[in-house]
Protein backbone atom coordinates (compact mmCIF):
# COMPACT_ATOMS: atom_id res chain seq x y z
CA UNK A 1 0.00 0.00 0.00
CA UNK A 2 2.77 2.45 0.95
CA UNK A 3 4.70 1.46 -2.19
CA UNK A 4 1.65 2.29 -4.34
CA UNK A 5 1.29 5.70 -2.67
CA UNK A 6 5.00 6.49 -3.17
CA UNK A 7 4.80 5.41 -6.82
CA UNK A 8 1.77 7.66 -7.39
CA UNK A 9 3.48 10.53 -5.55
CA UNK A 10 6.55 10.19 -7.81
CA UNK A 11 4.32 10.02 -10.89
CA UNK A 12 2.49 13.22 -9.89
CA UNK A 13 5.80 14.97 -9.18
CA UNK A 14 7.13 13.87 -12.58
CA UNK A 15 3.97 15.13 -14.32
CA UNK A 16 4.19 18.52 -12.58
CA UNK A 17 7.78 18.97 -13.79
CA UNK A 18 7.15 17.72 -17.35
CA UNK A 19 6.82 20.31 -20.10
CA UNK A 20 3.90 18.98 -22.11
CA UNK A 21 3.75 20.63 -25.50
CA UNK A 22 0.93 23.14 -25.90
CA UNK A 23 -0.95 23.51 -29.18
CA UNK A 24 0.35 27.05 -29.69
CA UNK A 25 4.03 26.01 -29.56
CA UNK A 26 4.70 26.19 -33.30
CA UNK A 27 5.64 28.59 -36.06
CA UNK A 28 5.12 28.03 -39.77
CA UNK A 29 6.98 29.28 -42.82
CA UNK A 30 6.22 28.88 -46.50
CA UNK A 31 8.77 29.92 -49.07
CA UNK A 32 7.91 33.35 -50.59
CA UNK A 33 5.27 34.05 -47.92
CA UNK A 34 4.25 37.62 -47.04
CA UNK A 35 6.62 39.07 -44.44
CA UNK A 36 4.05 39.01 -41.63
CA UNK A 37 2.43 35.68 -42.59
CA UNK A 38 2.94 34.08 -39.18
CA UNK A 39 0.61 36.53 -37.41
CA UNK A 40 -2.26 35.54 -39.72
CA UNK A 41 -2.03 31.78 -39.04
CA UNK A 42 -4.69 30.61 -36.62
CA UNK A 43 -4.12 26.85 -36.70
CA UNK A 44 -2.70 24.00 -38.74
CA UNK A 45 -3.94 20.44 -39.27
CA UNK A 46 -1.99 17.67 -40.97
CA UNK A 47 -1.23 13.97 -40.75
CA UNK A 48 2.55 13.70 -41.04
CA UNK A 49 2.64 9.92 -41.42
CA UNK A 50 0.30 7.82 -43.54
CA UNK A 51 1.10 4.47 -45.08
CA UNK A 52 -1.03 2.85 -47.76
CA UNK A 53 -1.80 -0.87 -47.43
CA UNK A 54 -3.27 -3.51 -49.71
CA UNK A 55 -5.13 -6.51 -48.29
CA UNK A 56 -4.10 -10.05 -49.23
CA UNK A 57 -6.37 -12.99 -48.40
CA UNK A 58 -4.60 -15.98 -46.89
CA UNK A 59 -7.18 -18.64 -46.15
CA UNK A 60 -9.76 -17.06 -43.86
CA UNK A 61 -7.33 -14.38 -42.71
CA UNK A 62 -6.54 -11.07 -44.30
CA UNK A 63 -3.01 -9.66 -44.17
CA UNK A 64 -2.13 -6.03 -44.84
CA UNK A 65 1.00 -5.26 -46.85
CA UNK A 66 2.34 -1.72 -47.31
CA UNK A 67 2.24 -0.45 -50.88
CA UNK A 68 3.34 3.13 -50.45
CA UNK A 69 3.78 6.27 -48.41
CA UNK A 70 1.03 8.84 -48.85
CA UNK A 71 1.79 12.54 -49.34
CA UNK A 72 1.10 14.84 -46.41
CA UNK A 73 -1.92 17.11 -46.83
CA UNK A 74 -1.70 20.31 -44.76
CA UNK A 75 -4.63 22.60 -43.97
CA UNK A 76 -4.06 25.95 -42.30
CA UNK A 77 -6.78 28.28 -41.07
CA UNK A 78 -5.65 31.84 -41.66
CA UNK A 79 -7.01 35.29 -41.00
CA UNK A 80 -6.51 37.98 -43.59
CA UNK A 81 -5.42 41.61 -43.51
CA UNK A 82 -7.97 44.16 -44.71
CA UNK A 83 -5.83 44.59 -47.86
CA UNK A 84 -6.38 40.83 -48.51
CA UNK A 85 -2.64 40.13 -48.74
CA UNK A 86 -2.95 36.44 -47.74
CA UNK A 87 -5.76 35.76 -50.23
CA UNK A 88 -3.84 37.53 -53.03
CA UNK A 89 -0.56 35.76 -52.18
CA UNK A 90 -2.18 32.31 -52.33
CA UNK A 91 -4.06 33.19 -55.54
CA UNK A 92 -0.77 34.31 -57.16
CA UNK A 93 0.88 31.05 -56.06
CA UNK A 94 -1.91 28.88 -57.50
CA UNK A 95 -1.83 30.89 -60.75
CA UNK A 96 1.74 29.66 -61.28
CA UNK A 97 0.57 26.02 -61.48
CA UNK A 98 -1.68 26.09 -64.56
CA UNK A 99 -2.08 28.38 -67.54
CA UNK A 100 -5.26 29.66 -69.15
CA UNK A 101 -4.79 27.28 -72.09
CA UNK A 102 -4.95 24.25 -69.79
CA UNK A 103 -1.23 23.48 -69.72
CA UNK A 104 0.63 22.93 -66.46
CA UNK A 105 3.92 24.68 -65.77
CA UNK A 106 7.00 22.68 -64.74
CA UNK A 107 7.11 22.64 -60.92
CA UNK A 108 10.66 23.95 -60.53
CA UNK A 109 10.90 26.35 -63.48
CA UNK A 110 12.54 29.54 -62.09
CA UNK A 111 9.85 31.77 -63.67
CA UNK A 112 6.84 29.77 -62.50
CA UNK A 113 8.18 27.74 -59.58
CA UNK A 114 5.11 26.45 -57.75
CA UNK A 115 6.76 23.94 -55.42
CA UNK A 116 7.70 25.70 -52.19
CA UNK A 117 9.19 24.61 -48.89
CA UNK A 118 6.77 24.42 -45.96
CA UNK A 119 8.52 24.42 -42.58
CA UNK A 120 7.19 23.88 -39.09
CA UNK A 121 9.24 25.02 -36.12
CA UNK A 122 8.47 23.72 -32.64
CA UNK A 123 9.01 25.93 -29.61
CA UNK A 124 10.82 23.93 -26.93
CA UNK A 125 11.42 24.96 -23.32
CA UNK A 126 15.02 25.90 -22.58
CA UNK A 127 15.21 27.07 -18.99
CA UNK A 128 12.91 30.07 -18.69
CA UNK A 129 12.60 30.73 -22.43
CA UNK A 130 11.84 28.90 -25.66
CA UNK A 131 14.06 27.73 -28.49
CA UNK A 132 12.78 27.23 -32.04
CA UNK A 133 13.64 23.85 -33.51
CA UNK A 134 12.91 22.94 -37.13
CA UNK A 135 10.71 19.88 -36.76
CA UNK A 136 9.29 19.25 -40.24
CA UNK A 137 9.96 20.37 -43.81
CA UNK A 138 7.99 19.40 -46.91
CA UNK A 139 8.11 20.56 -50.52
CA UNK A 140 4.46 21.49 -51.11
CA UNK A 141 2.10 22.55 -53.88
CA UNK A 142 -1.04 24.67 -53.46
CA UNK A 143 -4.34 22.79 -53.49
CA UNK A 144 -7.18 24.98 -52.29
CA UNK A 145 -8.15 28.31 -50.85
CA UNK A 146 -11.22 27.07 -49.00
CA UNK A 147 -14.60 28.59 -48.26
CA UNK A 148 -14.60 32.23 -47.25
CA UNK A 149 -17.55 33.25 -45.09
CA UNK A 150 -18.40 36.87 -44.49
CA UNK A 151 -21.39 38.17 -42.57
CA UNK A 152 -22.88 41.52 -41.58
CA UNK A 153 -23.96 40.06 -38.24
CA UNK A 154 -20.62 38.57 -37.18
CA UNK A 155 -17.92 40.75 -35.65
CA UNK A 156 -15.07 38.24 -35.85
CA UNK A 157 -12.10 38.27 -38.20
CA UNK A 158 -12.37 37.02 -41.77
CA UNK A 159 -10.73 33.61 -41.93
CA UNK A 160 -10.47 30.76 -44.41
CA UNK A 161 -8.55 27.49 -44.87
CA UNK A 162 -5.52 27.15 -47.13
CA UNK A 163 -4.60 23.63 -48.20
CA UNK A 164 -1.27 22.47 -49.60
CA UNK A 165 -0.01 18.97 -50.33
CA UNK A 166 3.42 17.39 -50.18
CA UNK A 167 4.81 17.27 -53.74
CA UNK A 168 6.47 13.89 -53.28
CA UNK A 169 6.03 11.46 -50.44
Amino acid sequence: MAADFNREKMLVKKMVHTYFQHQWQFRLEIEEQPLDFEIFIKDVTYGPIELEYEPVKVGVNQLQFPTGVMPVSISMTVRDHDDERIHKWFAEWTAKVANGDGTVNPPLNPDTKWIRDWKKYTLIHKGTSFEEVLSETYPVAPVQLGDVTQSYTEHSFKEFPLTVIQFRS
